[in-house]
């Protein structure tokens, strides 16, 4: 089956990519972190046109792009086991990639791309696995965890994602131990398979507030999975403000831009 996604199919890489990092080059501006996650088959470059317009009106924001990681998969399970970790074990190490394995996605006929979890259909939810959810969630924990250790508070550090990388921001973003500056999940939905549910959101996340934007004419991410999982959310106290635009399909608009501007300006101020 084909599937239509925001940016160019990206399948069966083979060579691993760093992190797109918008951010100033004057020591001591930076104040503040925006992660952004790609949808599935896509890489950080699809998104990169679009923060570096939000970098250069907020200059004291560093935007951090991550591309899901590739590499073969013809090793034996157990060779590609030890492998894969050993590159974690590198970028705990020097700090310059962020990696997710490719997977075989099924819904792209078992075939590998960037991915940061399985996914079986667009149709259904109620036989997913979400296999590499936790994986990834750990990937991103550990951009946050490096961040803080490294000056920027949590109360200043927003995830958001599209699509596949928006259900991973929610995920991340309200099972995260403690306040973040907010949580933006664009064209998204609940990681469950029981789409009217929640995961275990913590107590100390809900804190954090949720722009979470959806077009009317989503036919890869149905608008009702949108609408339900901010719904939900906010029925866990979560300040949630989501945004509908009309015959907008699995995509970006320029009004939607503009929120997102926003609510990152509203979130994070330049604070020096």
């Amino acid at each position: 089956s084909t599937i239509l996604f925001r940016m160019e199919r990206v399948s069966r890489l083979r060579n691993s990519q760093p992190p797109i990092i918008h951010q100033s080059s004057q020591e001591g501006v930076t104040s503040a972190l925006v992660i952004f996650l790609h949808g599935l088959g896509d890489t950080a470059h699809g998104w990169a046109a679009e923060m570096r317009q939000l970098h250069r009106a907020m200059p004291w924001i560093r935007f951090y792009l991550p591309t899901a990681y590739t590499c073969c998969l013809f090793f034996p399970p157990l060779f590609f086991h030890y492998f894969f970790f050993d590159i974690i074990n590198i970028h705990e190490t020097c700090n310059k990639w962020v990696l997710s394995d490719e997977r075989p996605i099924t819904i792209n006929g078992g075939y590998s791309c960037t991915g940061w979890y399985d996914i079986k259909s667009l149709e259904s939810r109620d036989k997913e696995d979400f296999d590499g959810l936790d994986q990834s969630r750990e990937i991103i924990r550990k951009v946050v965890e490096d961040a803080i250790k490294e000056g920027i508070p949590a109360n200043r550090i927003i995830i958001g994602g599209f699509s596949q990388g928006a259900a991973l921001s929610l995920y991340t973003g309200y099972s995260y131990d403690g306040e973040l500056a907010g949580v933006i999940a664009l064209s998204g939905y609940m990681p469950v398979r029981d789409y009217t549910t929640a995961f275990n959101v913590t107590e100390t996340s809900k804190a954090t507030p949720l722009l979470m934007c959806h077009g009317t004419a989503d036919g890869v991410v149905k608008f009702e999975w949108g609408k339900t999982a901010a719904d939900v959310l906010k029925s866990q106290g979560i300040n949630v403000d989501f945004k509908s635009y009309e015959r907008m399909a699995h995509s970006m608009c320029a009004q939607e831009l503009q929120h997102v501007t926003e609510f990152i300006a509203s979130r994070l101020p330049n604070n020096k």
